[in-house]
């Protein structure tokens, strides 16, 4: 797959669903009025991860990073979507048999930098051979409480990686993704996020607001792993949506190098990188509505 040429813009308003979303930083609410979920024919659960106010006052400029669902589906207008908004490279989360058994971003519809930050552990294939530790996973109580702090620690150098890829603005505008967009999408957003100088609560409110629907997003989840038909209803539907507590586990592991930013640097993206991402996303507030 080859790095892409194309030209930032924006897209055609029709194209996108506004929604006002409202973001908690320290003690005072912001409303940012922009237009950040779109509609994309062949995927769900894309949206733009700008938009949002840093600690400093300054705002992560939206149409340079979006997350979403896996896009081997993508249809010739969907397609047209990601032209329209100029994206040059596409950041896939998924493992190798996820690739294998559903396919990649078709490139060769629509040039692009494509990256695979594989994920060592993802959902389950009957025929994996790691399906013993996959079942284990499904069995416990929580499974995903489970997933994320071992996403957090088998997947750091790749997480790393991605915020070098994404710290370079010739990648950019991006689009980081996975199965259902919601899990590994959703830590490697908090990691920009939390790079970027994005508070906690404030992080912790996009990552809640990330998905669709949790029908939407079981629905997707069930038409890509029809074993997972198997897990109770009530727990299928929690492991579909999102859940503080999981993400602040997963950022624990992060904190158990001192910081976020050390635990970045420990695998292999220092702080001039990371300071890199800020200045190639950060812009004056009053910049932020479109």
């Amino acid at each position: 797959m080859i790095a892409s040429a194309g030209i930032a813009g924006r897209a055609d308003a029709s194209s996108r669903r506004s929604a006002n979303l409202s973001v908690i930083s320290g003690d005072h609410e912001k409303r940012i009025e922009t237009s950040r979920r779109h509609d994309v024919e062949g995927t769900f659960n894309f949206r733009d991860l700008g938009g949002v106010i840093t600690s400093s006052g300054h705002a992560l400029a939206a149409g340079r990073i979006f997350g979403s669902a896996s896009l081997e589906g993508l249809t010739d207008r969907g397609l047209d979507t990601l032209r329209a908004l100029g994206i040059r490279t596409v950041i896939d989360l998924r493992s190798h048999e996820e690739l294998a058994q559903h396919g990649t971003f078709p490139d060769d519809r629509m040039p692009v930098r494509w990256e695979h930050l594989a994920s060592p552990v993802g959902p389950p294939f009957p025929t994996s051979a790691d399906n013993v530790r996959q079942q284990a996973v499904l069995d416990h109580p929580d499974p995903m409480a489970v997933l994320y702090i071992e996403l957090m620690r088998t997947m750091a150098d790749e997480f790393a990686r991605g915020i070098r890829i994404l710290s370079n603005p010739a990648n950019l505008p991006a689009v980081i993704h996975c199965s259902t967009g919601k899990d590994r999408t959703g830590l490697l957003a908090a990691i920009v996020h939390l790079t970027a100088g994005v508070p906690l609560q404030t992080m912790l409110a996009e990552y809640e607001a990330g998905t669709v629907s949790r029908k939407v997003t079981r629905r997707g989840m069930l038409e890509r792993f029809p074993v997972l038909a198997a897990i109770p209803p009530a727990k299928l539907d929690r492991m579909s949506g999102t859940n503080r507590s999981w993400m602040l586990a997963a950022l624990a592991v992060a904190n158990e190098s001192g910081s976020l930013s050390d635990w970045l640097a420990e695998h292999g993206c220092d702080v001039h990188q990371q300071i890199r991402l800020r200045t190639s996303l950060l812009i004056p507030r009053s910049y932020a509505r479109p």
